[in-house]
């Protein structure tokens, strides 16, 4: 501190800040102190009012070094361009502070306007790793969050972006593509693919998984009111397919199934073919309740109209016993790592191979298949 003066402007901006974190820390551990002391303390009225005095000097002091540092961390954005590594050295610095001593609320007022503030909340999440997952924790960061894009909405898709690179959080990231972005139809097409199942299975988000299942059976609905082979039903129905597959116990009730089974029954164009294809292998158990004539027809119209390597490799998975191979495939025509239940695999075995897709038919849709050019 003695050479203070002598330093560039950047090191002396650090040394300032981490004065006045410091001095901040002192004044916060007082004030906690005194509040500890208030509630025992029975002394009488002169002891109250030499503490009162106290109180109000604490308060004062905690409030000029939060306005200082309010003030000082607008520097950091000049900072990060010159040097990122001091930036993000500060910001560990400052993450370890804040973890101990700072109320949510100053958190959000100090940095929720800032051009760089979200990074650092997101520093503040990635650098708590000791006692991330601790329940206590874990609501200070949704709240941070939950403040964060309701206060500054501009900083959503920011905020968004990144905790969907990291993978966390996914309450926080459904809760905003619902609030404020609203672009339910796109965002969680692209989310759901391989390794997504960090994003449906978090138990805090059971109450948006119910609200992107009504979405999307409200877009189905809608679609096939205006055109039953629209193109738009795919990406609706594909997000239906998936929610099937990652989640467990997860059940249609009569309305959703009736309307998914119409579009199995509608689907004639070449993707939509495989996708009710990969849709009755996915919830085989619950549309078992059909009447065999019923499912034979249904599945029996969607091969007759699939003449591809999916239909073909399905009949020799079948027939070769190789099941689990059929929960492959699914998931290669979805990019989605769903799962089917092993107690649906029987029965649609025996459909498969004893009533649709027969030893003669496997050889007959490999003569339809494009041959393929050996490179020498």
């Amino acid at each position: 501190l003695s050479n203070l003066e002598k330093v560039d402007k950047t090191n002396k901006d650090i040394i300032q800040i981490i004065v006045e974190l410091l001095k901040l820390q002192v004044y916060a551990n007082d004030y906690e102190n005194q509040n500890r002391d208030n509630n025992t303390n029975n002394n009488g009225r002169t002891n109250s009012g030499r503490f009162s005095q106290q109180h109000r000097n604490s308060i004062t002091n905690i409030n000029t070094s939060i306005n200082y540092f309010t003030s000082s961390i607008l520097d950091l954005n000049s900072m990060k361009s010159e040097n990122q590594i001091l930036y993000y050295q500060l910001l560990y610095i400052l993450c370890y502070c804040i973890n101990d001593f700072m109320k949510v609320e100053v958190i959000v007022n100090i940095f929720c306007y800032l051009e760089h503030g979200i990074e650092f909340i997101i520093q503040y999440v990635e650098n708590s790793p000791w006692n991330f997952f601790k329940p206590e924790l874990q609501s200070s960061i949704n709240q941070i969050l939950t403040e964060m894009y309701k206060l500054a909405p501009h900083h959503s898709i920011t905020i968004r972006n990144i905790l969907v690179e990291k993978r966390i959080l996914p309450n926080i990231i459904l809760a905003i593509t619902k609030d404020i972005i609203h672009d339910e139809l796109t965002f969680i097409n692209s989310v759901l693919g391989k390794n997504s199942k960090w994003f449906i299975q978090d138990k805090q988000c059971v109450k948006y998984i119910n609200w992107i299942r009504s979405k999307m059976h409200q877009e189905i609905s809608f679609q096939m009111s205006v055109n039953s082979d629209s193109i738009d039903i795919y990406i609706p129905f594909r997000i239906i397919c998936g929610l099937a597959g990652l989640i467990n116990k997860f059940h249609f009730n009569s309305d959703e199934l009736n309307l998914y089974m119409d579009v199995v029954r509608q689907s004639h164009n070449h993707r939509m073919a495989q996708l009710s294809l990969c849709f009755m292998l996915i919830c085989w158990d619950q549309i078992s309740s059909y009447s065999k004539e019923s499912l034979v027809e249904l599945m029996g119209n969607l091969l007759r109209s699939e003449y591809s390597e999916m239909t073909l490799m399905l009949g020799v998975y079948s027939h070769t016993n190789q099941m689990f191979e059929i929960v492959h495939l699914v998931r290669n025509i979805l990019r989605i790592d769903i799962d089917i239940p092993k107690t649906s695999l029987p029965g649609m075995r025996y459909l498969i191979t004893q009533t649709l897709i027969n030893e003669s038919e496997i050889t007959k849709r490999s003569l339809y298949l494009p041959k393929t050019k050996i490179v020498s």
